[in-house]
């Protein structure tokens, strides 16, 4: 190259460039000139000098090439040589290359000769040939400050919806599971659903289309050799940002991958920045601007690192980019992938997105986040009420465990349903925190859930989506879902093929009102609205290939109770009570009457008062039985001062006889008597006064039939009131024989004896306590009797749950509970 080329080349440099050169020219040391110019950084100093030797034709790998770019200049412009860029010329720093010096390979004539290692040394440094060996330069890089401090600021905390500060994600992260085969590419019929339909009248709720394929450990798959490109699919706060950290996290510290170099990108950002400059939108310059500047490295070695395949890239957020910028991502994630294809990389998308689909061609492993299992509920819960509600970690342990059996009772069981997803999990521990409780008001507590997927989460993730429905307001979303879940529950519907589903959105949309009642007018393509809500919202799911049904069943009973509540048709309610006898329609009950308001609450008492009515005929033995029970309780109201009050007296009776005569009833015991507690929270058996003895009397006539267990037990601290009644039952105890002195002698009384002894048990209870009394039911009489039972629960579960009925229909209601129907038209 001769000397006016290299001054063309030299004075159209780039100002830092040029500056770099002549202070290596001056015989300056990298870390001076890094301390002066690049920021401190000597890997920046490098990467500068890697430019220069492409600007002045050094190519060839062999070569030493800082000798022979200062030979260069000392031949074409000697009086750099020794001059530092702020200094003047200096003839005493000129260079010590004769003028027969020569590059590119070539031979030298140097005036005073000296090694290339020399020279080299000469000017404070020399360059290391390790450094461009792949494994040294993960080390480097792992090692350097900046890189830990940058992976640990952009994955080590989480923010938490509606938590005041960050949490330590190694305190809150729970291992998550994957399923290997997505749901969505099953062949399954909509006729493999239908079990689940009959199912839901047995509560098996939480098994509603979930697949019951094995769940495998996601850090497992991810670490697995036949996934190096995978892709985590999952619902809205499934858990996959919270994974793809994670796995950054566990890599930098050498946990998982620890050969490799983390890299966690967020999709959306990187969209936003890279496309701010058209001509740098690359990945590559994206890693090397964000992540490896900084730390001693140049661009070349970064080539290296990625060429070997020496990175874990992370891609998160695939479904949060703008529209605008979603074809440009796509094609560069395309493009790195397959220059730098041994690297190992994770992206992370929404379920539905058709983003994730239009990377097929990459060649992913392609995977989705299961559910929360009960032992994740559990762990998350601990960690929680230690991490983010700042217990000390007894006290934190102490409030899950209260959390957790709480969780699983039989009533908090939709809450349980919606904690299997990780978002609405914390949701509920949140709402728990308050109050050491789950609130009496669920409604609430779904339509804050809803309100998260909604809306909240995206908003709180500041993401503007590309929605086919943007204009629609949340109150209209709302008003379409209900109108989707009623109509379809209403048929026992749970699970729905596309084109059915696509219907009732259609339907549903010419339906929608604004805020004065006035049609919406849209036009919208309901397949477009089904996609956009699966995949923004999570609401609806795609369960099998074009069969979807509500992520959760708690959400379509909501919006199917959002539908009678808030609608102004008339008579509506009246197609709601005709199903108060339906086991799957309880909770769409009790979501009503908390939402409707106060004309419309009592409305809706008054019709379940009246349907409960019918479904006992004026049957003669039923009805004797409820004179009987009504005589009872006031019996014991009267005559004993029992205090509670007189329907949840009846109650309490009622539950202990139908135990003792029909035993197709007797597993129902336990929440028949929870009747009883709804009315009034005080009453139970067990109080010392006449329900108590009565509740030893009943032990005594219920196992009459068992003698060696009465002969037994003792009556003595149960009725010291009533001392006639002692006697005569423990006469009839020590009636008994003792079967272990003569066990011949029992068995003869038990043939012969028998019958007649337990005769005079009823007698003896019937006349001192007017209880077991015999009552002969058909099995059509008994099962209405369960139903009649069942509505009678409902009904006061409605009365408790609503706070806009009036004293005066609660009280007609509490007055006229469980009365013969011939006591009650008399009244």
């Amino acid at each position: 190259m001769d000397a006016k080329t290299v001054r063309k080349i030299f004075d159209k440099l780039p100002p830092k460039r040029k500056q770099v050169l002549l202070r290596v020219l001056a015989g300056e040391s990298k870390a001076k000139i890094a301390l002066d110019i690049c920021d401190g950084s000597e890997g920046a100093v490098q990467q500068n000098l890697r430019q220069l030797y492409k600007d002045f034709q050094f190519q060839d790998e062999r070569e030493r090439k800082l000798p022979g770019l200062i030979a260069l200049f000392a031949k074409s412009m000697p009086e750099l040589i020794g001059a530092g860029n702020s200094q003047g010329i200096n003839e005493s720093q000129l260079s010590v290359y004769g003028d027969e010096t020569l590059v590119g390979g070539q031979e030298a004539n140097i005036a005073n000769p000296i090694t290339s290692v020399d020279q080299e040394q000469n000017f404070g440094w020399v360059e290391d040939a390790s450094e461009d060996n792949p494994d040294v330069l993960v080390q480097r890089v792992r090692s350097h400050p900046y890189h830990n401090a940058k992976i640990q600021d952009q994955c080590g905390q989480l923010r938490i919806l509606d938590v005041e500060r960050p949490v330590e994600i190694d305190n809150i992260y729970i291992d998550i599971n994957v399923l290997e085969k997505l749901p969505s590419n099953s062949r399954k019929t909509i006729s493999d659903f239908q079990s689940f339909n009959s199912a839901i009248d047995k509560s098996d709720r939480l098994d509603l289309g979930r697949s019951q394929q094995e769940r495998v450990p996601g850090i497992d798959v991810a670490a697995a050799e036949n996934n190096m490109k995978l892709m985590v699919l999952g619902e809205p706060g499934s858990g996959k940002t919270t994974f793809l950290k994670s796995l950054a996290i566990q890599c930098n510290q050498g946990r998982f991958q620890p050969q490799l170099i983390p890299f966690f990108i967020e999709l959306k950002y990187f969209a936003i920045t890279a496309s701010s400059n058209q001509c740098d939108f690359s990945l590559f310059n994206y890693i090397r601007d964000n992540f490896l500047l900084n730390c001693d490295i140049w661009e070349e070695q970064i080539n290296t690192l990625l060429f070997h395949g020496k990175a874990l890239i992370l891609l998160d957020g695939l479904d949060e980019v703008d529209p605008e910028n979603a074809d440009a991502v796509l094609t560069e994630i395309s493009c790195f992938s397959r220059v730098y294809f041994s690297n190992r990389l994770v992206i992370s998308c929404r379920i539905e997105s058709q983003l994730a689909n239009r990377l097929f061609s990459l060649n992913l492993t392609y995977v989705k986040v299961a559910d929360f299992k009960s032992e994740q509920i559990e762990a998350f819960s601990k960690k929680w009420f230690v991490a983010v509600a700042r217990n000390s970690r007894e006290q934190g342990l102490s409030q899950a465990a209260e959390f957790i059996e709480k969780l699983y009772l039989s009533e908090h069981q939709s809450i349980l349903e919606l904690a299997r997803t990780p978002i609405l999990l914390n949701l509920a521990c949140l709402v728990f925190q308050e109050k050491a409780n789950f609130p009496s008001s669920r409604a609430k507590l779904y339509e804050e859930g809803l309100e998260i997927l909604l809306f909240r989460w995206d908003e709180a993730k500041n993401i503007k989506r590309d929605e086919v429905y943007r204009k629609l307001p949340v109150r209209n979303k709302k008003q379409l879902l209900s109108q989707v879940a009623a109509i379809a529950f209403e048929k026992d519907d749970y699970f729905f093929e596309i084109n059915e589903i696509q219907q009732l959105i259609a339907n549903g949309l010419t339906k929608l009102t604004d805020e004065k009642n006035a049609p919406v007018q849209v036009h919208l393509d309901s397949e477009a609205v089904l996609k956009s809500i699966a995949e923004q919202h999570g609401l609806l799911v795609e369960r099998a290939t074009e069969i979807y049904s509500f992520s959760h069943l708690t959400f379509q009973e909501y919006f199917t109770a959002c539908r009678f509540a808030n609608t102004l048709e008339p008579q509506f309610l009246e197609k709601l009570v005709v199903h108060i006898n339906e086991e799957r329609w309880r909770e769409v009950f009790l979501l009503t009457a908390e939402m409707l308001p106060s004309a419309n609450a009592n409305e809706l008492m008054l019709l379940m008062k009246t349907e409960v009515d019918k479904i006992i005929p004026n049957d003669q033995k039923l009805q004797h039985f409820f004179i009987w029970l009504n005589e009872k309780t006031l019996s014991v109201k009267n005559q004993d001062k029992v205090p509670f009050k007189l329907a949840a007296v009846r109650s309490l009776y009622f539950a202990r006889e139908v135990d003792r005569f029909s035993n197709s009833m007797r597993a129902r015991v336990s929440s028949l008597f929870k009747c009883a507690y709804a009315l009034d929270k005080t009453s139970y058996f067990g109080s010392n006064n006449a329900l108590d003895i009565d509740s030893a009397v009943y032990f005594f006539v219920v196992f009459a039939h068992k003698p060696k267990l009465i002969r037994s037990c003792t009556l003595d601290a149960v009725l010291e009131l009533k001392p006639e009644l002692k006697q005569q039952l423990e006469k009839l105890q020590d009636e008994i024989p003792d079967d272990e002195e003569n066990q011949e002698k029992f068995n003869n009384w038990f043939k012969t004896d028998f019958p007649n002894w337990f005769e005079q048990v009823k007698m003896v209870t019937i006349k001192y306590r007017n209880i077991g009394q015999t009552l002969e039911l058909s099995e059509e009489s008994k099962t209405r009797l369960s139903q009649y039972y069942d509505a009678n629960k409902l009904l006061v579960d409605c009365l408790n749950s609503s706070r806009n009925i009036s004293p005066t229909i609660k009280a007609h209601i509490e007055e006229t509970f469980l009365l013969p129907q011939t006591k009650y038209f008399q009244q």
